[in-house]
């Protein structure tokens, strides 16, 4: 019938359909891209590379980049450990610096001062009489010179040049008691004697007597530093020092003699002498002050919090005091105490500097050719009590008194002893290497060298003697 549409036959709609399946079929069975991700019989996705498996030129360029980091590594600890060394040797520099400007300060002479000489290409100026007493009573084998550039003082070892004015009272800069009695107001043939209350000066003795109260005052800051940093009965402490400086020649033994017999003369030598306990104390405690805080960083930029924790570490178990100190992360090596390197700065700076106030210790020093355990104990008191100012974080004064320093001292002495005891080698041995380090860090080298030698053993003194009576 016309216009009449034909209506599929069932065989071709089977087929029709036949063939949009297989179509659908390919379209999903169609590869997926290189780089999707599956998943693995784990259920976890992998990442395929278009290439499958890493390449051989991939695992070399990891481990290249894992032998450039070790090496970046290796530099930066180098230039650390560098940087570390300079900084050490500037902190050493500064510190030489200022205890030599502590020395100069100590030198100079209160009032009206001589002037320097300049220094000129000529013979040394000699000492004056009382020095020349000075270097027979500590045994020198010639007469003392000063460098030319040193001037001679016009009153030497007389008038506190070592800065001891005796002024220090308990509770005052240093905390130490004055040992200026207020007896004696009796007339004396053979002294000056000063007014109530006055201080005892060079002008209080006649010459022979103020001879003896100078070396008398250089004895007494031996004892100091060698017998007993804080001595619990001054005067008697004090003329011991007296007796002992009187053994340099016959005047000074007539002196003493008078001394015993007339008190005004005694108490006169006595207080005189006793000015130097607290001037040495002073000294150290000067120079303690000004070379802590970069021996242990101890700097400006920190917290108050960051330098209270510093301080009261450092204090502990006296961590200060041990060799192999590591600031930042507060560590020591616990095999090398009293090995501290500001141990040896303040022991150079004070005994084997440009003054003369100490020359007996140090004349001592070198005829041991060590350092004495006291005088380590008292340095590392007062390195101690330096740092107590700051145990708080921010700065505030601690005297160095016996109220404040004298039990701390005996302790470090005790430690000293235990280990002369215990570990006798290793102490001896610490000994002679603090005074060649000392020694090695200043203009006195010449000192190492042995001065025992007996330079005579060869001569026949028999036949010079034989020789004299023929002729």
């Amino acid at each position: 019938m016309a216009g009449r549409t034909r209506r599929p036959t069932a065989k071709a709609a089977a087929a029709a359909s036949s063939q949009n399946a297989s179509s659908s079929t390919k379209r999903k069975s169609a590869p997926a891209p290189a780089s999707a991700s599956k998943k693995n019989n784990g259920g976890k996705k992998t990442s395929q590379s278009s290439g499958g498996a890493s390449t051989p030129s991939n695992s070399q360029s990891v481990q290249n980049s894992a032998q450039m980091l070790k090496n970046l590594e290796a530099r930066n600890k180098q230039l650390l450990a560098a940087l570390q060394a300079q900084q050490d040797a500037e902190i050493q520099k500064r510190n030489a610096e200022l205890l030599d400007k502590d020395d100069a300060d100590e030198n100079s002479s209160e009032g009206t001062q001589t002037p320097r000489i300049k220094k000129k290409k000529t013979n040394p100026a000699p000492l004056s009489e009382e020095e020349r007493q000075l270097a027979a009573a500590l045994g020198s084998s010639k007469p003392l010179t000063l460098r030319d550039e040193e001037a001679a003082p016009s009153e030497p070892l007389d008038d506190e040049p070592d800065g001891d004015d005796g002024e220090d009272v308990e509770g005052g800069e240093h905390g130490v008691v004055d040992l200026t009695t207020e007896e004696g107001n009796g007339t004396s043939t053979t002294s000056s004697t000063p007014s109530h209350g006055e201080k005892v000066t060079s002008a209080s003795f006649t010459q022979i007597s103020g001879r003896l109260a100078a070396l008398s005052k250089a004895k007494t800051r031996e004892y100091i530093a060698t017998v007993n940093a804080f001595p619990t009965d001054k005067e008697q402490f004090c003329w011991s020092a007296i007796q002992d400086a009187a053994k340099a020649s016959e005047p000074f033994r007539r002196t003493l003699e008078e001394a015993e017999l007339d008190l005004v003369l005694k108490e006169n030598l006595i207080d005189y002498a006793g000015y130097s306990i607290a001037g040495l104390r002073g000294d150290l405690k000067a120079k303690a002050k000004t070379i802590i805080l970069g021996h242990y960083s101890l700097t400006a930029g920190q917290s108050s919090a960051e330098i209270k924790e510093r301080v009261r570490w450092l204090l502990t178990k006296s961590n200060f005091m041990y060799g192999g100190l590591d600031i930042k992360n507060l560590t020591v090596n616990r095999q090398e105490p009293f090995k501290h390197p500001i141990l040896v700065d303040i022991i150079r700076g004070q005994w084997f500097g440009k003054g003369k106030a100490d020359v007996a210790t140090m004349n001592k020093m070198i005829t041991l050719k060590l350092v004495m355990g006291e005088l380590i104990a008292l340095v590392v008191t007062v390195v101690e009590n330096a740092l107590k100012e700051w145990i708080e974080g921010s700065y505030h004064t601690v005297n160095f008194s016996e109220d404040t320093s004298a039990e701390q001292y005996m302790h470090h002495l005790r430690s000293w002893r235990k280990m002369e005891t215990q570990g006798p080698n290793w102490t001896r041995t610490l000994q002679s290497e603090l005074f060649q380090i000392i020694v090695s860090n200043t203009n006195r080298q010449h000192l190492q060298a042995a001065q025992d030698d007996d330079d005579l053993d060869d001569l026949n003194f028999a036949e010079l003697e034989s020789a004299v009576v023929q002729n």
